[in-house]
């Protein structure tokens, strides 16, 4: 009981009880260099970036089970304590094209009922996170490139539509 108590508090005081938005909203998203580098984020909730470059790692410091798939009449079993989340609100969705060494792992995509992540010529990167409130929640296709060599070693949906689309566009026959 005690280390549960403790537990708590420091969720508490450090800002990690869900995903609901402060009336200050999101915070933004970091800026990153055009030549990649390594983001890491805290628990909290944050602006979609625009895009992401080749060679970004964002690492987040939370977990990749959205705390209402955890609360679910499916998976009670941790609405007793709330869970850290890094929580990247994109109502519009995010679109990464033509990227390669890309790392996102311990982040929760939340797409608002709208939109979703479309990886579109995307190499070499390895993707550990959640998509939540989508449409389609993960389109792969490459429109004028190739996509291989793409890991998903943990990928959590919820509450989607569509959960992924393959979108084989420029397969040619030769």
């Amino acid at each position: 009981m005690r280390h549960t108590v403790v537990l708590s508090f420091l969720v508490l005081i450090s800002g990690c009880s869900g995903h609901l938005v402060g009336a200050a909203g999101p915070q933004p998203f970091p800026a990153i260099p055009t030549s990649g580098g390594t983001v890491t984020l805290e628990p909290g909730v944050y602006n979609c970036p625009a895009s992401l470059p080749s060679g970004t790692h964002v690492i987040g410091h939370g977990a990749i089970v959205p705390q209402e798939l955890l609360q679910d009449d499916f998976a009670p079993i941790a609405n007793r304590l709330p869970v850290p989340e890094v929580r990247i609100v994109c109502p519009s969705g995010l679109t990464l094209k033509d990227v390669n060494d890309m790392e996102v792992s311990g982040v929760i995509f939340d797409f608002e009922r709208g939109g979703g992540m479309v990886l579109d010529g995307v190499t070499y990167s390895k993707f550990e996170m959640a998509l939540a409130h989508s449409i389609t929640a993960l389109t792969l296709t490459t429109n004028d490139g190739n996509t291989f060599s793409d890991t998903f070693p943990r990928l959590t949906i919820y509450d989607t539509q569509t959960g992924i689309l393959m979108k084989g566009v420029n397969s040619k026959a030769v």
